[in-house]
């Protein structure tokens, strides 16, 4: 199944990385076909093999799939879109990178006003706003907390996606302020947890994703 940037962007985004407990080919398997995944995983060393065979078992199930930072790969594998990190935020890649809008659905990172008001100049497709929480990987570092995260959520028309500290059960709370979707890494390793590792298992949710999770998890 093809699947390019004129598919809408998931509510549902999972990020991969390194130490989550679920490999990307893995989560792949067991995410709900509804979702979406953000395939990053910068320290692997066969990074290159991981997300081609992530990229050929989301295409199997229709899954959207982002790769982070690397146009190149992103265009070979016709991926569903683009992530770029506020890292690799400037003028001279994104114009490079638009070039190619056409094919890929483009992502952001933005975790200032600064950088809302810099991605309001580009046609991104979507936003992560972050950190909403405090996170674990972050722990020294305070959160945004909800209501500033909506007031800076508005100053942009991109829709916006709440990252950091995030959990299914804020979905339906969010939602309720006009919020686009989330994504996190957590919301993989809840997957690991609840659900064997075949695609047969996975639950299709849609705007109450939260139930199933929460009485399984209790």
């Amino acid at each position: 199944m093809l699947i390019n940037r004129n598919k809408k962007i998931p509510r549902i985004i999972v990020f991969t990385d390194d130490k989550c407990i679920l490999s990307p080919i893995e989560l792949a398997k067991v995410i709900p076909i509804n979702w979406g995944i953000l395939i990053r995983n910068y320290q692997a060393p066969n990074r290159k093999e991981l997300i081609c065979s992530t990229a050929k078992i989301c295409k199997q199930r229709g899954i959207f799939f982002i790769i982070a930072n690397d146009l190149k790969l992103a265009l070979s594998l016709k991926a569903s879109g683009l992530h770029l990190s506020e890292y690799h935020f400037s003028r001279n890649i994104l114009s490079t990178i638009f070039i190619h809008s056409s094919k890929l659905q483009i992502t952001t990172s933005a975790h200032t006003f600064h950088k809302i008001t810099q991605s309001n100049l580009y046609k991104f497709d979507a936003i992560f706003l972050s950190p909403i929480f405090k996170t674990q990987s972050h722990p020294t570092q305070s959160g945004l907390g909800i209501h500033r995260f909506i007031a800076l959520s508005k100053k942009t028309s991109v829709n916006t996606l709440a990252l950091g500290g995030i959990r299914l059960d804020d979905y339906n709370r969010l939602s309720n302020f006009g919020l686009y979707g989330i994504g996190g890494i957590s919301i993989a390793n809840l997957l690991s947890q609840n659900f064997n590792l075949t695609p047969k298992r996975a639950p299709f949710w849609g705007a109450s994703i939260c139930e199933t999770v929460l009485s399984r998890s209790k």
